[in-house]
């Protein structure tokens, strides 16, 4: 598995960061911490010197950051200029990183802010999965993954994607539906379908349903309630001037939770 991990060089950062070398250690992956910087500056001049400041500082951060390494894991660098939710996104795709890892918050100066807007930027452009990690969060804390789950047929092809990239993970398997009181039933016939599937897949998974007058709220309770998730949604893209007009739950769980959040495309 080849990870990317973004980096400020804050706390939080290197909180993902050593999240994402105990995940590398459990099937033999490889980490990429990526530190993207966008230089402001209109002048060539002060702008090529501006840059070579940024890379010399980014260069002694990560050598800093180096010290102490698990031989048992390979761990590479990269320093680019771009935006950084955009060069994060375009990094994972073009060179097939399997999974991104990055922190929830951030700090300043060359530790400039990776807050949880960059977070929901990337969740939102990038094609590989991502996998936000709170300050909070420690990879010793996960004991099981928890996946939002919706009664339709087409939640089988995710949940192919996040058994590719979990399975190794060793992790048990548990399911949540949030039920609206006003939501319909669902089909027997694609509850059914689905179960088999999920019980082919994974024979111990077992499955939650909670009622609750809307999904975030629902989600956000049942984590407080239960300890040790890892927590898996869906990302299943909205019509364009829908997603201009409000916030999609997976964003706002971006800038809220606080249990790793592993989101699938």
């Amino acid at each position: 598995m080849k990870i990317l991990v973004p980096t400020d060089f804050s706390d939080n950062a290197n909180n993902a960061f050593d999240f994402a070398k105990k995940l590398a250690r459990l099937n033999q992956g490889t980490v990429t911490l990526l530190y993207a910087y966008h230089n402001v500056y209109d002048f060539a001049m002060q702008s090529a010197a501006i840059s070579v400041q940024i890379k010399e500082e980014a260069q002694k951060a990560m050598r800093e950051l180096d010290t102490g390494r698990d031989p048992k894991i390979k761990v590479d660098y990269k320093i680019v200029q771009g935006y950084v939710a955009t060069t994060i996104a375009s990094t994972a795709y073009r060179e097939n990183y399997n999974l991104i890892v990055m922190g929830t918050q951030g700090a300043s100066g060359i530790t400039k802010t990776l807050v949880g807007s960059n977070t929901a930027h990337v969740i939102k452009d990038s094609m590989v999965p991502v996998l936000a990690v709170p300050s909070q969060a420690s990879f010793e804390m996960v004991k099981q993954i928890v996946v939002s789950l919706e009664w339709k047929v087409s939640e089988q092809q995710f949940f192919e994607r996040l058994f590719q990239i979990t399975q190794q993970w060793g992790w048990p398997y548990r399911t949540l539906h949030i039920k609206l009181p006003e939501e319909e039933e669902p089909s027997k016939e694609v509850v059914s379908q689905l179960i088999r599937f999920l019980q082919q897949s994974s024979p111990e998974i077992t499955h939650d349903h909670v009622v609750a007058k809307n999904v975030t709220d629902g989600m956000a309770t049942y984590l407080e309630n239960t300890n040790g998730s890892l927590f898996v949604m869906f990302y299943k893209k909205k019509p364009f001037f829908e997603h201009l007009l409000h916030k999609s739950r997976i964003e706002k769980m971006a800038y809220h939770t606080h249990v790793p959040l592993l989101v699938i495309k």
